[in-house]
């Protein structure tokens, strides 16, 4: 039997590794593409119900900044009368504090948003929890949008799709983080986006290490 001589062999691995590698890069910028077309939401802010996810609590119960920011807008929005209720999602970042939903609960009364129109889901610690644990609390509810940083929105929408959620639509924060952390999150999601996408990714905790927040 005749074997390539090492030139051809050498030849092949780099042919190979070229496809392979402009592949990735395919993949990666089709993947970046996705996550910067839905930066700006895919609703135009009115529906019934609206999941607000969490972000990092500071110390034992004070908002960070992305809880400022995507419970401002989702205030913001209901004050308007684009939403009927807010649905709260979160758990706790440690046993020494509250429930990022408890501190998004605090500051929309604060806001003036009635207890009545607030739910909250405080079991969740990835964004595929917060949205399979908010379903029972959207039991009544025939449009949802979820409110979050831009750079959040296309898994959102991924994710929402794979737990019975496939009208759900999107409103990005009123405000951005800063562009350093933006740009740092946008990386992250790409991971994020494409683990996603693999079969196994459902049965697997991994996922949780894509949620990090300010």
């Amino acid at each position: 039997m005749m074997t390539p001589d090492l030139p051809t062999a050498g030849r092949l691995v780099r042919d190979v590794s070229l496809i392979l590698g402009s592949a990735a890069l395919l993949t990666v910028a089709c993947t970046a593409g996705t996550i910067l077309w839905h930066r700006g939401g895919t609703s135009d802010g009115a529906a019934e119900c609206a999941i607000v996810f969490g972000a990092a609590v500071r110390g034992a119960d004070m908002a960070g900044p992305g809880i400022n920011r995507r419970v401002g807008t989702a205030v913001r929005l209901y004050q308007e009368g684009k939403l009927d209720r807010l649905v709260l999602s979160g758990g706790k970042g440690s046993e020494a504090q509250e429930s990022e939903a408890a501190v998004m609960r605090g500051l929309a009364l604060e806001a003036g948003v009635p207890l009545s129109a607030l739910s909250v889901e405080e079991e969740s610690h990835s964004t595929l929890e917060n949205l399979r644990y908010s379903l029972p609390l959207l039991a009544d509810c025939d449009t949802v949008v979820g409110v979050s940083d831009g750079y959040h929105l296309a898994r959102i929408e991924m994710l929402a799709d794979q737990v019975g959620l496939p009208l759900l639509r999107t409103i990005p924060a009123d405000r951005s983080p800063n562009l350093t952390f933006e740009v740092v999150s946008i990386g992250r999601e790409i991971a994020a986006y494409l683990w996603y996408g693999l079969p196994l990714s459902d049965i697997s905790n991994w996922g949780e290490q894509f949620d990090w927040y300010e």
